[in-house]
């Protein structure tokens, strides 16, 4: 792209012919664009030259098309907003609702290793098309940070694991004998409860709340030793030519993170040292494991890094207020 071109220049014109669809679907089909996203990647998928593409070139410098979401902003509110009344309703109920503002410090990308033609992939909501963070993503890397935080091994134990895996499994043997760990994430027969448990604490499903069609932005990975890495060649030569592989993140994207507990669960406990009621010590493990571990894949390379802050959008915080003091 010349200093001259645009983003918008290269926004994604539709054209059903160049995808897998039925012929007699795509002679229905009198529309320029789709604006769910899912179907739009999914099973529009772009397929040019016996190849599936999310990215395509007329020459060497200059960008023909790439896939871009044609969001409804109607829409979008509308999901925000039945999110923020099903979080309400559940405060009504006799749950406890806290909720943490989360904006990554660049960019994220959740889902990149699922199934897709593309080779790469993208976490998108099956019903609204847009992409979120599973409530099992943001529990799962909780309960990972908790793991390696409050129940590291001895040197000698870790001599006697030998590998990276048995730490990894001694570890979370050592969580599940813990009575605060499987009351907070739950837990399999073998544990300290001696029977399956869930969770106490609720992780929901975090939507974002300023998305628009700018904000998804192509990427790039660039292996530059396919054939040593594809087991072609013995070593990683630098006369092996790098293929180029494109992947979709979301740029300056902010969530809302909620968790939540009944009101009858959310008791004292006291996990590495800390006393505080189950709820308040959960909002700083997902406060620590999003800081430090990040969420989505490459944040090793700092996509999906960021502190998060305490939040109450949508007028959440009046209506939550008058709950906790029982009005």
């Amino acid at each position: 792209m010349t200093k001259d071109q645009k983003e918008e220049d290269f926004l994604d014109d539709i054209t059903f012919n160049n995808t897998k669809l039925p012929i007699d679907t795509r002679k229905k089909l009198k529309i320029t664009d789709i604006d769910n996203f899912a179907l739009k990647l999914n099973k529009a998928a772009r397929f040019d030259k016996g190849k599936f593409k999310l990215y395509q070139k007329k020459n060497k410098n200059i960008p023909d098309i790439k896939l871009t979401p044609a969001f409804n902003e109607k829409s979008l509110n509308d999901i925000e907003n039945n999110h923020a009344n099903i979080v309400k309703s559940l405060k009504l109920s006799g749950y406890k609702i806290e909720c943490l503002e989360f904006t990554p410090d660049w960019r994220m990308v959740i889902g990149l290793g699922n199934e897709s033609v593309y080779e790469t992939s993208m976490t998108l909501h099956h019903i609204y098309g847009i992409p979120y963070i599973p409530g099992s993503a943001l529990k799962g890397v909780t309960r990972n940070w908790s793991i390696t935080k409050h129940f590291s091994l001895s040197p000698k134990e870790i001599e006697e694991c030998k590998t990276p895996e048995n730490i990894g499994k001694l570890q979370e043997k050592k969580a599940l004998e813990n009575e605060d760990f499987c009351t907070i994430f739950g837990c399999t027969k073998d544990s300290f409860f001696k029977e399956e448990r869930k969770g106490a604490v609720i992780f929901f499903d975090a939507f974002p709340v300023n998305l628009r069609n700018d904000k998804i932005k192509l990427d790039i990975m660039n292996p530059h030793y396919p054939e040593y890495y594809s087991g072609k060649e013995k070593w990683p030569t630098d006369d092996q030519n790098p293929i180029p592989i494109f992947f979709l993140t979301l740029e300056n994207v902010k969530f809302d993170i909620y968790i939540g507990v009944k009101i009858k669960d959310d008791r004292e406990i006291e996990p590495g040292g800390k006393k505080g009621n189950i709820l308040e010590v959960t909002k700083e493990c997902v406060k620590n494991a999003l800081f430090e571990h990040g969420i989505g894949a490459k944040t090793a390379v700092g996509y999906g890094v960021s502190k998060i802050e305490e939040n109450n959008p949508f007028g959440l915080s009046e209506a939550l207020t008058g709950i906790h003091s029982g009005n």
